[in-house]
């Protein structure tokens, strides 16, 4: 049985964005802003750095599941251990 994540977001991500910016949007989707360009993962690893600053948990805890490679992902926040 695969542990579940406590919280999950969907996002939609604009990668090398002037400024950052994590704010609701259309739906309940989260529009998130990053410096950081769509390249070797960069960008990704800037969304799970500014969700966890936003919610105050470890970075460790903040996992992209889906749409890796994709502007819409869906994000899972699991327990600290």
């Amino acid at each position: 049985m695969k542990p579940t994540p406590q919280k999950t977001f969907k996002v939609k991500v604009t990668p090398g964005a002037k400024r950052y910016l994590l704010q609701e949007g259309k739906r309940g989707v989260i529009q998130i802003s990053v410096k950081e360009p769509a390249q070797a993962g960069l960008a990704n690893e800037a969304v799970r750095r500014l969700i966890a600053e936003h919610l105050n948990v470890p970075v460790s805890t903040v996992l992209i599941m889906t749409g890796h490679q994709r502007s819409v992902k869906m994000i899972g926040v699991w327990k600290q251990r």
